[in-house]
């Protein structure tokens, strides 16, 4: 008798996953946790800065010394808007995203530096945006297509997802930085919501916009748009040219930011490559899973050649990868593999730069696959948007490809049984 009441009492982790997975609390832990990423992530540490720096502007971080200063460059003179007049190339505050990333820093140019004022309206913008990002979370896992291969887990629920993403503790470094990563994985979003909406151009429509903010995103685009029907194809690349436009008008108006657009990527790569960035004191902002840097820093292979090589094998490698794997591949499962691209193959993507698909990579993890059971999605999650990992330097570098290599491996293995299984039923 006392055997069956023990039997029938659930465990305090059954309590704990009952008390996650209802919508109702995972409401109030969204709503704590938007509280907490203002309050603490904001906030208090801008009040922080503030302390450090008597309540100036003087501190060096990325809004002031690369997007305020490239305002400046191109309100005298457009055509130096990638240029630093006397800064030496290895202290890397040079702005590098597409022309038209300008205009949105611009406004800024013209609020009061005193107190940092324009900094605290720019991250609590920031703030904004990843409000729009958790809207986003939600309403893609509401959708009715989502909750269709849902799994069961307690990450199904999307007041929950959301939290995660408010949690992530990389906000700090994003909103002392100025940076534009959470914008970029807004548009990320944006992209995912149309693409379930079966509105795909206007996905590549947003997904041309994330490119503005943060050109490594562009892998997104090349993976995904490639198509059988020409038709689609063709009208997937007008929408995605719509996008491009302000940079197309500013590449023939000042010819000089096309090539210093190209050039100084490359230089500022090869750079940080040079330094081994990664093992700095911010290790953690600055930690590159690239594998080509590993290469420079280990072997000494020109960071140009390993980049380059790297993409030539991995890019078509799981286009042919997707092309086979068809539905057996989840959307999901397909930005995840993307998102490890994206890490692997740019040498100058960063642990901040997670935000350009944590929000995608969530839904992955709140999502059913035929390919990824649960402990395969935490091998290959906590390492790439854990952010607690990329402290290894150089040795994220190999990591990195392991997971990309371990991830291919599963799904070959998985559409090999597939396959097995189709020959079975057809033999019956």
């Amino acid at each position: 008798m006392d055997s069956g009441t023990s039997q029938d009492t659930p465990s305090k982790i059954d309590l704990l996953r009952n008390f996650l997975g209802n919508h109702e609390n995972g409401r109030k832990i969204f709503v704590f946790s938007i509280i907490f990423n203002l309050i603490i992530y904001w906030l208090v540490f801008l009040v922080f800065i503030f302390r450090q720096n008597g309540l100036s502007s003087s501190f060096v971080n990325d809004f002031y010394n690369t997007y305020i200063d490239a305002v400046e460059n191109f309100l005298v003179d457009p055509s130096t808007m990638y240029q630093e007049e006397g800064i030496p190339v290895d202290q890397l505050w040079v702005y590098r995203n597409l022309p038209s990333g300008i205009f949105y820093y611009l406004p800024f140019y013209f609020i009061p530096d005193e107190f940092t004022l324009n900094l605290i309206v720019f991250s609590l913008l920031l703030f904004i945006w990843n409000l729009g990002s958790c809207y986003l979370i939600i309403k893609i896992a509401k959708h009715e297509w989502f909750r269709e291969m849902a799994g069961g887990s307690i990450f199904s629920n999307p007041y929950l997802l959301a939290s995660c993403y408010m949690f992530a503790i990389m906000h700090v470094v994003e909103y002392f930085h100025g940076q534009t990563d959470v914008i970029c994985g807004f548009f990320i979003l944006g992209g995912v919501y149309f693409h379930i909406n079966k509105k795909e151009p206007y996905s590549y429509l947003m997904w041309s916009l994330a490119i503005t903010f943060k050109v490594t995103s562009v892998l997104f685009i090349i993976m995904f748009i490639f198509k059988k029907d020409m038709r689609k194809f063709v009208n997937n690349v007008y929408y995605l040219a719509i996008a491009q436009i302000p940079n197309i008008i500013m590449w023939v108006m000042w010819p000089r930011l096309f090539t210093d657009f190209i050039s100084i990527n490359i230089d500022i790569g090869a750079e940080l490559a040079r330094l081994g960035y990664g093992g700095s004191a911010i290790a953690g902002v600055g930690s590159t899973g690239t594998f080509s840097v590993f290469l420079f820093q280990t072997f000494s292979v020109p960071l140009i050649a390993g980049t380059l090589g790297t993409m030539l094998v991995a890019i078509p490698l799981h286009m042919f990868i997707f092309s086979k794997a068809g539905d057996a591949l989840s959307l999901f499962d397909k930005l995840m593999v993307v998102s490890l691209l994206i890490i692997v193959c740019i040498p100058t993507f960063w642990a901040i730069h997670v935000f350009i698909f944590l929000g995608a990579n969530l839904l992955w993890i709140g999502s059913r696959s035929k390919v990824f059971g649960k402990v395969s999605k935490v091998m290959v999650f906590i390492p790439s948007i854990s952010f607690f990992l990329w402290f290894i330097n150089p040795l994220n570098g190999p990591l990195m490809i392991a997971i990309l290599i371990a991830t291919d491996f599963l799904i070959l293995k998985r559409l090999k049984l597939l396959k097995q299984e189709e020959m079975n039923i057809k033999g019956k």
